[in-house]
């Protein structure tokens, strides 16, 4: 739904700004909602929030359209920051739990079989967006709408299962590697990775169709390129099983290194051919880091909701980020081109502080 509120922005003849805006509203709420979601999830229960969470997403989608009717882009950004909220209800505890729940000896199949399924999901959306949209501006909304009533009655059925059982959850064996201590500093390291990624990756999908449209690309033009970058998702999490063993801070340096120079080639491609390729790298890019920080994160939390708390947390503030001081870059400079050097900018100074910890481990 995320690229389909975009394009609606660009309908409604949002600014750069605006649409910046309107593209870090999600972002904005589901960081805010991730970070008070171990409180939530603690209280409720990780599988109450994640029914909360289906059920307002639920609603915000059905609810879009009337943004398209009233031409209201302040509307849209209330929307928007709504259906960040209801993500960070929902998206933590149901990470949390696929973590707790993995035996020890399965645990990294258990995170690449995550990644791979939302990774699929997002990348299935991206590409059905733009024709959905083309459609009908409100044809994306409705479909979103559907899907999340199932994933609320599928989350309701299964509680009602277990309420008919004993009326426990079944017994959950934490993976010994869960309680290892890890380095703050590594663990630090791939989260900020993990944010890099994500401005790159969000200011993509908020940013882009504007530009896009202004190349003469249509809808479903803009969400079939967008598309290829999840394909990237898809690459970087088969291979993932050959690279966890490989995760050291070298090699977290060296992703930031290649999403750097993956931003750096979209600021200057021009043509769709190099779009493609510059997306498909992104993606990879990005893959590999939600991937290291899923893996610290998870491991490093124990049985709480911690660790992946500050993983999407860290999800939320680059998709915010991104889209508002690419927005505000861009509009400034008069070039779309101009927010994606901004991302190789703070790449190169996250990686600076990489840098700086490794010399401090080697003294």
């Amino acid at each position: 739904m995320a690229l389909s509120i975009q394009l609606l922005g660009v309908e409604l003849k949002a600014t750069d700004v605006q649409i910046g805006l309107i593209g870090a509203m999600s972002p904005l709420g589901y960081a805010i909602s991730s970070m008070l979601n171990p409180k939530v999830s603690g209280r409720v229960g990780r599988e109450n929030s994640a029914l909360i969470g289906a059920v307002i997403y639920l609603v915000v989608a059905f609810s879009i359209p009337i943004s398209y009717y009233t031409r209201s882009i302040a509307l849209l950004l209330v929307v928007s920051s709504v259906a960040g909220i209801a993500i960070g209800f929902y998206w933590p505890p149901v990470q949390a739990l696929m973590g707790t729940s993995a035996p020890a000896e399965r645990l990294l199949t258990f995170i690449t079989v995550y990644n791979l399924s939302w990774s699929a999901g997002r990348l299935l959306g991206m590409k059905l967006s733009g024709n959905l949209f083309m459609h009908s501006p409100n044809t994306p909304f409705i479909v979103s709408g559907f899907v999340s009533l199932f994933v609320a009655l599928s989350i309701a059925t299964i509680r009602a299962v277990r309420a008919r059982g004993d009326g426990t959850p079944p017994s959950r064996r934490l993976p010994i590697c869960a309680r290892t201590e890890f380095d703050s500093l590594v663990v630090a390291s791939a989260q900020l990775g993990n944010l890099l990624r994500t401005l790159s990756v969000g200011t993509v999908v908020a940013l882009f169709p504007k530009w896009a449209s202004a190349l003469g690309f249509n809808p479903a033009q803009v969400s079939s390129l967008i598309f290829l970058l999840f394909v990237g998702h898809l690459i970087s999490f088969i291979i993932a099983p050959m690279v966890y063993a490989r995760i050291k801070p070298r090699m977290l340096m060296a992703i930031k290194t290649a999403t750097i120079l993956s931003s750096i080639f979209v600021s200057v491609s021009s043509s769709g051919w190099q779009f493609c390729l510059s997306f498909l790298l992104v993606g990879v890019c990005a893959g590999l880091a939600c991937t290291a920080s899923t893996y610290y994160s998870i491991l490093s939390q124990g049985e709480t909701t911690r660790g992946s708390a500050r993983h999407e947390a860290s999800v939320g503030a680059g998709s915010v980020l991104g889209p508002i001081l690419g927005g505000l870059i861009a509009q400034i400079t008069a070039s779309q081109r101009s927010p994606y050097m901004l991302i190789a900018f703070i790449g190169l100074c996250l990686l600076a502080l990489d840098i700086a910890f490794l010399l401090r481990g080697k003294s």
